[in-house]
């Protein structure tokens, strides 16, 4: 379900697969050449590794079906990419609860970590929900499209990592994060996805 998103020039990502060719990533993992409704998106490329109940699967993204980028340098807005991948997965992907998780709530962020030239470990860790209400309450009302994660240490190639709550539905998505020393990750609200 979760897999690296990877580009030509060696930049990597983390995504979850949402339909059989369906991915859903950060939007600024896409090069700046495919950040539109439409825009081909060749040249990335999603790499599923081998489980007990699957093969290892990778496909190239076809076209980018939805997107959005916070503005500037901010990471307070919506930030994710919806792709349509060249072929189907035989891959279970993910249920998707529509819904902001709940302030308060624990959940798991399942993030894509690069260990070595071309290999890759998925790491889960628990994270406490801070809600955009609460968000905006502290740094204004840009961040009512952004909620944070409490203890949760974001890496590089985190962004567009599943944010998944207790019944393992896809709640969120990772698009930022502080120095690891603050542990907070920013959360963008998921598109509107229909296979």
């Amino acid at each position: 379900m979760t897999a690296p998103l990877r580009e030509v020039h060696d930049e990597h990502c983390t995504g979850t697969l949402v339909g059989p060719d369906l991915f859903l990533t950060a939007g600024h993992c896409l090069s700046a050449a495919s950040r539109e409704p439409g825009d081909t998106c060749r040249g990335h490329f999603v790499h599923f590794p081998s489980t007990a109940e699957n093969e290892a699967e990778q496909a190239e993204c076809e076209r980018v079906v939805d997107i959005a980028l916070s503005r500037g340098d901010s990471v307070l807005g919506p930030d994710y990419a919806l792709i349509r991948l060249d072929s189907e997965l035989t891959r279970q992907p993910a249920r998707v609860h529509p819904q902001w998780p709940d302030e308060g709530h624990e959940v798991r962020v399942w993030g894509v970590r690069q260990t070595a030239e071309y290999s890759f470990s998925i790491r889960s860790q628990a994270c406490r929900v801070i809600g955009p209400n609460r968000a905006a309450q502290v740094l204004g009302a840009e961040a009512e499209e952004a909620g944070w994660l409490e203890r949760c240490t974001v890496f590089p190639g985190h962004s567009g990592a599943p944010v998944l709550d207790r019944s393992g539905a896809l709640r969120a998505l990772v698009h930022a994060g502080s120095d690891p020393f603050f542990a907070l990750g920013v959360m963008s609200r998921l598109p509107r996805i229909t296979p």
